[in-house]
């Protein structure tokens, strides 16, 4: 489990810290504040390999401090060890130690918002020798295209068949793996609407041999290569932690090691592509999908959002002592995070119009214009005939619908205003 990190000198900010809870960890805030950037961080620190370009430090912090990256891991029979990490300059690089396994706390994966995933498992982490060096080489990143058709490294060795091939094999196998797929997509499906696997493969017009994996949907089969994109990422997510999962059990049996007993699920823009009725259900979902695979692993999820939707529907399953939200808010023009206590607030709206998003409402900006200039009418009212009173209603009119609460406030000034006039 990683139980904190710390950032100095590296990124927006001049230090970002966090202390994490062991099961949900919930990071939201404006666009380029550094939410992104702590997942990688967050990524790096457990895995060791940057999922993409590295986090470097930043010139405006230099002489400020030491770029340095910290973090507290907590194997699961052992308490929790201060790793610190410096940056050198002379190499361009952050400091590295021969055996990265050594600090690895278990299974990770960090499901990128491009579609891509970045994956390690302790027991799958290998020694690869290069011009008389060895070197451990723990993580593996697949891109969206490698995710649904395989990996394989620079050497030959298969590090993912894909979606595709193992769907295929599971299914035609009836594999284990195959149930716990099956279960773990119906429960990431939306509600009242479970995501059908077909009875099945199909096989697309064209001079293609092949036979694709379909899904049964109100309107026919469809292969899943035409699924749509929340559809595609809600599967690559199922396949991911369920392929995961199988493929630690087979590699700790074949190396004689004992399964372990944690993941870290890192999880970037979880709303991205789903309807807001899908919103509304995946996280809790995702809370739930661990007893799908090993009643004894304990995850620990790490997730940024912008949505109001995932937050509010995190309201009946937040625990205050195992669960944890931060919120990025620009001070002076410059990212701060701060740990937030927990408030139920009972609905989308009412998220959107707190300090975690600012707005004033959860109307369009023209409605917000009309009304303020509304209420400016009714701090200093004018005359009863003025021309600009029908014209301003006529425009409210067209942007509140009639159960809108300002229209009482209206309707009373145009009352009073009218008992005015001699």
């Amino acid at each position: 489990m990683l139980k904190s990190l710390t950032t100095e000198g590296v990124g927006p900010a001049r230090r970002f810290h966090m202390d994490l809870a062991p099961r949900l960890n919930l990071v939201t805030g404006d666009n380029g504040l550094g939410k992104t950037f702590l997942l990688d961080v967050a990524w790096w620190l457990c895995a060791h390999d940057w999922p993409d370009q590295p986090a470097l430090p930043n010139p405006a912090f230099s002489g400020q401090t030491k770029p340095i990256l910290t973090a507290t891991i907590e194997q699961p029979v052992e308490e929790g060890a201060k790793i610190e990490y410096s940056f050198y300059r002379e190499m361009n690089a952050w400091e590295a130690y021969d055996d990265f396994s050594m600090n690895i706390p278990g299974i990770i994966l960090y499901a990128r918002v491009d579609g891509g995933l970045s994956f390690v498992d302790k027991v799958r982490v290998y020694v690869k020798f290069a011009q008389d060096f060895r070197f451990s080489v723990p993580a593996f990143h697949l891109s969206k295209t490698e995710v649904w058709t395989g990996r394989r490294d620079d050497v030959g060795t298969t590090v993912c068949r894909g979606l595709i091939v193992d769907w295929l094999d599971w299914q035609s196998t009836r594999d284990p793996a195959f149930e716990a797929f099956s279960k773990v997509l119906n429960a990431l499906s939306p509600p009242g609407e479970p995501i059908r696997i077909a009875e099945k493969p199909v096989r697309l017009p064209g001079p293609s041999v092949d036979r694709i994996p379909a899904l049964e949907m109100p309107y026919g089969i469809v292969p899943i290569t035409l699924a749509s994109a929340a559809m595609k990422r809600i599967i690559a997510l199922a396949y991911l932690i369920v392929w995961m999962w199988t493929e630690h059990k087979a590699a700790a049996e074949a190396n004689g090691q004992k399964r372990q007993k944690q993941i870290i699920l890192v999880l970037d823009e979880i709303e991205a592509h789903l309807h807001p009725r899908w919103q509304r259900s995946i996280l809790p979902a995702l809370l739930d999908v661990a007893r799908h695979l090993d009643g004894e692993v304990a995850v620990q999820f790490i997730v940024s959002t912008h949505s109001p939707l995932v937050l509010a529907s995190a309201e009946p399953v937040f625990d205050a002592d195992k669960d944890k939200l931060f919120h990025l808010r620009p001070v002076d023009g410059k990212p701060v995070l701060d740990e937030v206590p927990w408030l139920t607030r009972g609905s989308a709206g009412t998220w959107l119009r707190s300090e975690i998003f600012g707005l004033e409402t959860d109307r369009s900006l023209p409605a917000e214009e009309a009304i303020r200039r509304a209420e400016a009418m009714m701090e200093a009212p004018p005359a009863a005939d003025d021309p600009e009173i029908p014209k301003l209603q006529d425009e409210l009119a067209g942007l509140l619908p009639g159960t809108d609460p300002f229209w009482a406030q209206w309707h009373r000034f145009l009352f009073v205003l009218n008992r005015s006039r001699p």
